[in-house]
């Protein structure tokens, strides 16, 4: 698949299989993430949470969201990756996390993973419990921004045709 491709076929997954995601996958992932620019020299701190450890952030996301036990913002993944930096007063942290979590969809996408983009949840959870950081195995000052999980689907939602629209040329 080449990069267009790639880019047309990623589409947000809302219904993740069980099956879990290769090692040899995930690293190729991370590493894409990694290679995203970077503003300011502030680094991305990358957490990759499953097993238990998913378990109980599905927990502590029920309890912030008011959600019923067996609430999952995982729409059923097997891995989430949280992206965190120090934060920045001109924002340039929560670019530099997007960055990554764009090459790092688009990676998944060409390796056959299934990727989508969380914030609702994150924010609930950070507003509602001040030792998560800690828990995500964060330096004091980092502060998680985004967070993405990763997995198979049973159903993967066909590429889509997009127009060019709203733009506008000055010459």
């Amino acid at each position: 698949m080449n990069t267009m491709e790639a880019i047309k076929a990623r589409r947000s997954i809302r219904s993740f299989n069980a099956n879990p995601v290769e090692e040899e996958k995930l690293q190729a992932i991370l590493e894409a993430g990694a290679c995203a620019p970077n503003g300011a020299g502030l680094a991305v701190f990358y957490t990759v949470v499953s097993g238990d450890s998913l378990e109980a952030v599905k927990g502590k996301a029920a309890v912030a969201m008011k959600k019923e036990e067996g609430f999952d913002p995982f729409f059923g993944a097997q891995t989430a990756i949280f992206m965190s930096a120090a934060p920045h007063p001109l924002g340039i942290d929560v670019a530099n996390a997007a960055c990554s979590a764009e090459n790092m969809m688009i990676a998944a996408t060409d390796l056959g993973v299934g990727s989508i983009y969380l914030l609702g949840f994150l924010a609930g959870i950070l507003n509602s419990d001040e030792t998560f950081p800690s828990f995500l195995g964060l330096d004091e000052g980092q502060k998680p921004i985004l967070c993405l999980a990763i997995g198979y689907t049973d159903n993967p939602p066909a590429p889509r045709e997009v127009a060019i629209k709203n733009v506008v040329y000055l010459k």
